[in-house]
């Protein structure tokens, strides 16, 4: 007998089947009704990284990864010490050694805390401030480059005892040697020997020359200071002016293409009364030799001594001389006096100035007359063919009431005579000769005194002689250029040059 299950609408199912197996109970809105479910065709994981299996029905299997967008890693293994990033993926180029602590990048095998293979960047702003190169191989040499902020400076090179190169288009241009030697060009053994020079080759690789030795010139020089000047003192003998230092030298080599500085002293300018002399000037040959000026003379005060130079000046009334220069010139000569006991009275003779052949003579006086001290005689040289005696002493000037009293001058080498009651008045040392001058002095404003005015030194001279074959004729100062056989000799009396 067949049964109806309570309706729908005390809780039943209206229904007086129970179905068959696999059958679902399904609703159209008013009754129920068992149905058969339709079988499954296609299934799909949608974007997650999932693929199912064929089957359409029963378990279903998921094959594939899990994609990041739905909460996977993309991975299906992971490498130890390889670093993930970004979508999860991983590379033996980011690599961590977390045993050693080290931090590999283009290297799965980091040897330091920081080991990168490779060019690299840092960077400040938009631009990179500084660059680093490292060798890929991890040769033995080991560069770096470093900016040294103590003292602001930028450093490359190498730690270890390996050579430095400079490298353009993939080619050595020059290396460094690991003691320092430079080589040029792409066989990294151009170092030249010891003593060569850099010779450009323009745009190309300079070369390793051997120093050629400049051609020389063998020359004599004479170089002679400008005189000093006579002094001055309102009624006593003046020292007269010590000559100018002379320097001789023989064989003197000079280099070819060199330009050589002349300078020509000129003579101490004339005083007036109550006035020491002044020292001439100091003549040179730049590299060869120096001549100081002569020393003026004695005149400041009573009794001054006379000042040094390359010769020195004469002493005043009863002064000492100056001191000349050894292997210049010499020195100035004492003044003399006549004393009665109480003091000097109206005699006295002022000391000669010193010449570069002899000393300055002393003032000679008594009560009768004086004799003012003879300037030392010049010395003689022969470089211009002529032998001429150069740089004499100034002589001394003398006071006197007697018409006995006298200074004469020294005329080898042509100093000037001081100033006296029968002489007359100071005259200068002869110019280009580097004499000194003669000593001044008044009396009682007689003519023949000049005043008191002393002599001027005369001007110094630079004298050089040279094979006539080797002379290049370039000059400065407007020298006299004379030829003796089969040499040339020029002679400057005002400063200038040679180029040889």
């Amino acid at each position: 007998m067949a049964t109806t299950i309570a309706s729908t609408d005390v809780g039943g199912t209206g229904l007086s089947t129970v179905g068959t197996n696999g059958q679902v109970l399904t609703s159209n809105g008013t009754t129920l009704s068992w149905q058969t479910p339709a079988a499954a065709t296609t299934f799909s994981a949608g974007t997650t990284g999932f693929t199912p299996n064929t089957a359409t029905s029963g378990n279903v299997t998921l094959a594939g990864t899990l994609n990041v967008a739905n909460g996977g890693t993309g991975l299906t293994s992971f490498t130890a010490g390889q670093i993930h990033f970004g979508s999860f993926s991983q590379s033996s180029n980011l690599y961590w050694d977390n045993t050693n602590f080290r931090l590999g990048i283009q290297t799965s095998s980091p040897t330091a805390p920081l080991d990168v293979r490779g060019n690299g960047y840092f960077i400040s702003g938009s631009s990179p401030t500084s660059f680093w190169s490292v060798d890929s191989g991890l040769n033995t040499g080991s560069g770096y480059c470093q900016w040294n902020t103590s003292v602001t400076s930028f450093i490359s090179g190498s730690y270890t005892n390996h050579p430095y190169y400079f490298v353009t288009n993939n080619t050595e241009r020059m290396r460094i040697t690991t003691s320092g030697g430079i080589s040029f060009g792409a066989t990294g053994t151009a170092y030249g020997s010891s003593g060569q020079l850099l010779q450009s080759n323009g745009n190309a690789s300079p070369t390793w020359v051997a120093n050629p030795t400049p051609p020389t010139a063998t020359v004599s020089l004479l170089i002679v200071g400008g005189g000093g000047s006579g002094g001055s003192y309102g009624n006593g003998g003046q020292g007269g002016g010590g000559a100018g230092g002379v320097v001789y030298s023989q064989g003197v080599s000079l280099l070819s293409g060199f330009v050589y500085y002349v300078t020509v002293g000129a003579g101490g300018a004339s005083v007036t009364a109550n006035s020491q002399g002044n020292n001439g000037g100091n003549s040179a040959f730049s590299g060869f030799g120096f001549a100081y000026g002569g020393g003026g003379g004695g005149g400041a005060s009573g009794n001054s001594a006379g000042n040094s130079g390359g010769s020195g000046g004469g002493g005043e009334e009863s002064g000492a001389g100056g001191a000349g220069t050894l292997g210049q010139g010499t020195n100035g000569g004492l003044a003399g006096g006549f004393s009665n006991g109480s003091g000097y009275v109206g005699t006295q003779a002022g000391g000669g100035g010193g010449g570069a052949g002899g000393v300055g003579g002393s003032g000679t006086c008594n009560q009768t007359y004086n004799i003012g001290g003879l300037g030392g005689v010049g010395i003689l040289n022969s470089i211009t063919g002529t032998a001429t005696y150069y740089a004499a002493g100034g002589s001394g000037s003398c006071y006197a009431s007697s018409t006995g009293s006298y200074s004469p001058a020294q005329v080898n080498g042509g100093g000037g005579q001081g100033a006296s009651k029968t002489g007359g008045y100071a005259t200068s040392g002869t110019a280009n000769l580097g004499a000194g001058g003669g000593g001044g002095s008044t009396n009682a404003g007689v003519s023949p005194y000049n005043n008191g005015v002393s002599g001027a030194g005369g001007s110094g001279v630079v004298i050089m002689r040279i094979l006539t074959s080797s002379y290049t004729g370039t000059t400065t100062g407007s020298p006299t250029v004379t030829t003796d056989g089969s040499y040339t000799v020029v002679k400057w009396t005002s400063s200038g040059s040679y180029t040889a």
